[in-house]
């Protein structure tokens, strides 16, 4: 494995070093680096790349950020159904005591980045507050894609929501009544990404969502962000 990774080039770090982590959230120590490989076998924890005439095992277990038309949030056995083996893909991996771990995977249209969620969790609770008014441009799978100016985000929804009138919802009936260029405006904690995240400069962690075109107010039900 230590040679494996020691013919990897030194990576571009997308995902800051703030937001990848192994499965346990263990912080990434050492050097972050990216090769292109082509898949060689998956498991529900694991992915095996070719990296030229050698073979590398990466731990792959966590929760991951989908991008392209399969915008969402997946479990690593729900997000490995949207590769082949085969197929050729660029990988970001660091090592973390002792083992490599997957932190990106990249192939045309479709990007998977690691999020460490209680890590990510911690640091929108302490995020900046934000209210702002923003256009929807995708509505994926626990995520909603916005756009206020040239500021492209992401909103995190957290599983249970109070809708007005209604009662408790899940994120499935907060997305439910959301629509390709809906106007909203929302209210909760946000962090910036400097050096971005698959094209979105922000997180938001929505507390309060209110559809301005469709009528539908919803308040997150727990206190927990994610």
């Amino acid at each position: 494995m230590k040679q494996v990774l020691g013919l990897l080039v030194l990576a571009l770090v997308l995902v800051v070093p703030t937001l990848a982590a192994a499965p346990q959230e263990d912080r990434v120590k050492g050097r972050i680096v990216a090769a292109e490989a082509v898949v060689a076998g998956l498991t529900n924890s694991t992915i095996t790349l070719q990296v030229g005439n050698r073979t590398v095992e990466l731990v792959a277990l966590g929760t991951w950020l989908v991008t392209g038309e399969e915008l969402g949030l997946y479990s690593w056995e729900e997000a490995s159904a949207f590769l082949e083996v085969g197929e050729s893909v660029k990988a970001t991996a660091a090592r973390v005591r002792g083992r490599g771990v997957l932190l990106k995977l990249s192939k045309p249209a479709m990007e998977m980045i690691r999020l460490p969620v209680r890590r990510l969790a911690s640091r929108l609770r302490r995020g900046r507050s934000v209210a702002l008014r923003c256009e929807v441009v995708k509505v994926g799978r626990g995520v909603v894609a916005i756009k206020r100016s040239n500021l492209t985000a992401l909103l995190l929804l957290s599983k249970a929501w109070i809708k007005a009138g209604e009662g408790e919802v899940s994120w499935e009936g907060l997305t439910g009544e959301l629509s390709l260029g809906d106007e909203l405006w929302v209210y909760g904690k946000a962090i910036t990404l400097r050096k971005g995240l698959a094209g979105y400069r922000a997180l938001i962690a929505p507390i309060t969502i209110i559809d301005l075109s469709g009528g539908a107010a919803f308040v997150r039900a727990s206190s927990r962000p994610l």
